[in-house]
């Protein structure tokens, strides 16, 4: 998987998590009764939710989980490089730490 692939997955796991909420949270606020529910009934109330994590997840770093999974990965790698693998050259372990990463979220 190259950066660019990683970068083009990033662009669909985003909108595919933002509608995974919205919709556990219209079910859990709503439930059985948006079956039988007028249209645009609960457009007012359900829209201040929609704004929010819209908001949410455009331009919060953090709704991506695998993009701060990886900035806290990238944060930690120097000190495993410095207390974990002195003696090695630094492109071996970013190799393993690359794939340990991998594997981690498959």
């Amino acid at each position: 998987m190259t950066d660019d692939d990683a970068t083009a997955a990033s662009g669909r796991r985003i909108p595919f998590a933002f509608l995974e909420d919205i919709h556990g949270k219209f079910v859990k606020t709503y439930g059985r009764a948006a079956l039988t529910a007028l249209a645009y009934a609960m457009n007012d109330e359900f829209s201040r939710v929609l704004s929010k994590q819209m908001d949410y997840y455009s331009n919060d770093p953090n709704a991506d989980c695998i993009t701060r999974m990886k900035g806290e990965m990238d944060q930690v790698l120097p000190y495993v490089v410095s207390l974990v693998y002195p003696s090695l050259p630094a492109s071996t372990i970013l190799a393993q730490f690359k794939c340990v990463t991998l594997i981690c979220f498959m």
